[in-house]
């Protein structure tokens, strides 16, 4: 029985992984689409602010500003959810 379990556990610690792989997948194909729309709809303000001096570093730097942006909204967003579950389950027990 113990070896049955075993190979159960097996083949769900794979299945998990190829399910991580395929997110993983699926969340830099987005990303990529997303920055590559953004460059797209910035195409011509990129290129004047290359013809007039500007440096790859300026040019890179509102994406960057926006990523962090982003990436900082998110992460409050999910601990203020987070933190109001836990609240919320601490006071309904």
């Amino acid at each position: 029985m113990s070896q049955r379990l075993e190979a159960w556990l097996g083949l769900l610690d794979t299945l998990s992984f190829a399910v991580f792989l395929t997110v993983v997948s699926g969340l830099v194909l987005i990303v990529n689409n997303t920055v590559e729309g953004g460059v797209q709809d910035r195409r011509e303000e990129i290129r004047i602010t290359k013809q007039l001096g500007g440096t790859d570093a300026h040019v890179r730097r509102p994406f960057l500003y926006f990523g962090v942006f982003l990436g900082a909204a998110g992460g409050t967003r999910a601990s203020v959810r987070d933190s109001s579950q836990c609240a919320g389950t601490a006071i309904s027990d």
